[in-house]
């Protein structure tokens, strides 16, 4: 679920880029939020992959990621540039239930113990 999440948060994504305007395209970013996108722009799959042992491991940096400046860029674009009648609850409720999902994966000795497998 949290996957299919995720590719919904593209398919928006895609939607607002192709509402904007050429000059809401061209038009410069804000120097705070362009800062958090290069920061974001900067994460490594490769490199948390590689630290995961168990599923515990994978939950902290779900948890982590789902707290980083990449939703907060993602909060900021959905907030500023979807239709303004169905953003703030829209953006608060889908973002709230993604990060629910995490939060219903038992608890951390169970997560523990579940170890990654190669394939």
């Amino acid at each position: 679920m949290m996957g299919a999440d995720e590719a919904g948060h593209i398919r928006l994504l895609e939607q607002v880029l192709h509402s904007l305007s050429p000059e809401q395209r061209r038009a410069p970013a804000d120097p705070l939020w362009l800062e958090q996108a290069r920061s974001a722009a900067r994460f490594s799959p490769e490199k948390v992959l590689a630290r995961i042992q168990t599923l515990e491991d994978a939950y902290q940096e779900a948890h982590a990621l789902e707290t980083s400046e990449i939703n907060a860029v993602f909060e900021f674009v959905m907030t500023e540039y979807f239709p303004k009648p169905l953003q703030r609850s829209f953006v608060l409720n889908l973002l709230r239930t993604h990060v629910e999902r995490l939060e219903r994966l038992r608890t951390r000795e169970w997560r523990q113990s579940i170890a990654v497998k190669e394939l």
